[in-house]
């Protein structure tokens, strides 16, 4: 008798239930068929959100109007996300075309289709990460292209500052050292060429004209031959960065699921075109 007693109240309770699901839904519909679409979110957040007990079949048509109103306010972010919470519920669920407007169902389509290819990669992705931990894992060597690039390009404005910059072995601080001095007596030699020549064509008198001719002429030569030797030494920077210096680049990895992109699965970002 109890055990009946019992069962009669849990009838009744589902009863009760289907009956205030079937009043909420109908006040949905009511508002969105009076394009109320304001009235229809705030009514299904409230259903949603309370504690009520609703079947699948009640929550799967309350998201659906949800949505639908959100997309009609222009709210396509909102709709997207209700969309999205449906397909979780209902993978295979399907707007029904005739009770809502093309431009809805096709925005509901795409969203459907992207959904489920990032499903299956998630899906995939848990069997290769599951299969990756099982691997033995060996460490691997990565050539780093950001530090080369960027050593090169220090060493293009001064040789050198790119081996230094990656490792103060003796070669690299015999390059830098080199055409630091280079580049400095270079600088000076120009300069005091430039002085001399000026020098000599202000000179009036023959004998100093003479004694200004040969020092302009060997500070010329020496200013051309630093110039020779600089320019050797910026060669030589990059052709050692290029083709001698790569070990500087490799680095050690253990590769982990995250390398493969294991752990990095995407987020849901569906982007629907019109």
């Amino acid at each position: 008798m109890k055990s009946k007693i019992n069962l009669f109240c849990i009838v009744l309770f589902l009863l009760i239930t289907n009956v205030e699901a079937q009043e909420y839904i109908a006040s949905l519909e009511s508002a969105y068929e009076n394009f109320n679409y304001s009235k229809v979110v705030e009514l299904s957040n409230q259903i949603l959100n309370s504690d009520s007990e609703i079947d699948s079949e009640a929550n799967l048509h309350i998201l659906t109007l949800k949505a639908a109103s959100e997309y009609a306010m222009g709210n396509n972010e909102s709709s997207k996300r209700t969309f999205i919470q449906l397909l979780g519920a209902n993978p295979l669920y399907d707007l029904d075309s005739k009770k809502f407007s093309p431009k809805i169902v096709s925005f509901f389509n795409n969203i459907k289709r992207d959904y489920s290819s990032i499903s299956a990669q998630v899906n995939k992705q848990d069997v290769l990460k599951r299969d990756f931990i099982n691997e033995e894992i060996e460490p691997q060597t990565i050539f780093n292209r950001e530090l080369f690039s960027s050593a090169l390009v220090k060493s293009a404005i001064i040789p050198g500052w790119g081996q230094i910059s990656q490792s103060n072995n003796l070669k690299n601080w015999a390059i830098i050292s080199a055409s630091t001095v280079s580049l400095a007596g270079m600088v000076y030699s120009i300069i005091n060429t430039n002085n001399l020549e000026r020098r000599y064509l202000a000179a009036t008198d023959k004998s100093e004209i003479a004694a200004r001719y040969k020092n302009y002429n060997d500070s010329y030569k020496i200013r051309n031959t630093l110039i020779a030797g600089y320019a050797l030494i910026w060669i030589y920077s990059l052709l050692d960065l290029l083709y001698f210096s790569n070990e500087m680049f490799v680095v050690e990895s253990i590769p982990t699921a995250s390398n493969f992109g294991y752990d990095s699965l995407p987020l849901i970002s569906l982007q629907v075109k019109f």
